[in-house]
């Protein structure tokens, strides 16, 4: 149209300029003007007509990548892999897509089983975290059992003791117990020493097999029976 445009105000200016232009070159100029117009017009319909076969180029490539049947299949095989998540965003665009189709009734009842099979997923995963808490359980008992027990009755905790620990403190021993308050337990280390002379200690070192552990008193690790 710019061109056409310009092509006219060329014309004009012609024709103002040279008041002594014979009738047949302007007869020329304007026939001339008038084909370029011609096809000008005629490039504008041939571009509406591209426009038009482009936009319908994009629809046939968006219905063989995104057809009702092509999602589907997409979805089976998401499905097949077990990425259930991922096969229901697909089956849920799908129905968003085409809901009227025959697509979409398979995709809505694909997603009730893939639902019903993530129902009874979450089902297991806690029956069996059950099973697993109820055997430890089983299995702490059984073995708190055959220990010597005993109450704190201000604290509410409980103490258990393996059976071949000493009852009391008047005699120089290490061993291992275990407190008890509600559902939480911990381990602990006993150390008794008993003798006239006192002992001032600077580290506890005990070997484990090959390997030598070092333990340093401190105020936060270590409980004493007194104030020194």
């Amino acid at each position: 149209m710019k061109r056409m445009t310009s092509l006219l105000c060329v014309s004009f200016i012609l024709l103002s300029g040279c008041s002594s232009i014979s009738q047949s070159s302007y007869d020329d100029m304007v026939s001339a003007n008038e084909n370029l117009t011609a096809k000008v017009r005629n490039l504008q319909q041939e571009n509406i007509q591209l426009k038009g076969t482009i936009n319908e180029l994009k629809k046939e490539i968006d219905d063989i990548k995104n057809g009702a049947d092509r999602m589907l299949a997409g979805a089976k095989d998401s499905l097949t892999k077990g990425a259930l998540g991922n096969a229901k965003d697909k089956l849920n665009a799908l129905m968003k897509k085409h809901p009227g189709s025959k697509e979409a009734g398979i995709a809505k009842t694909l997603i009730s089983q893939i639902e019903e099979k993530e129902r009874k997923k979450i089902e297991a995963e806690q029956l069996e975290k059950k099973r697993k808490q109820a055997a430890e359980e089983k299995r702490l008992a059984q073995a708190l059992s055959k220990m010597r027990k005993s109450v704190d009755e201000v604290k509410s905790i409980t103490w258990y003791y393996d059976k071949t620990s000493p009852h009391y403190a008047n005699e120089n021993s290490f061993f291992l117990y275990i407190g008890k308050e509600a559902n939480i337990s911990w381990l602990r280390l006993r150390i008794q020493y008993e003798a006239e002379n006192w002992l001032f200690i600077e580290k506890y070192a005990l070997k484990v097999d090959d390997k030598t552990y070092s333990i340093f008193p401190n105020s936060d690790e270590i409980i004493r029976d007194n104030n020194t």
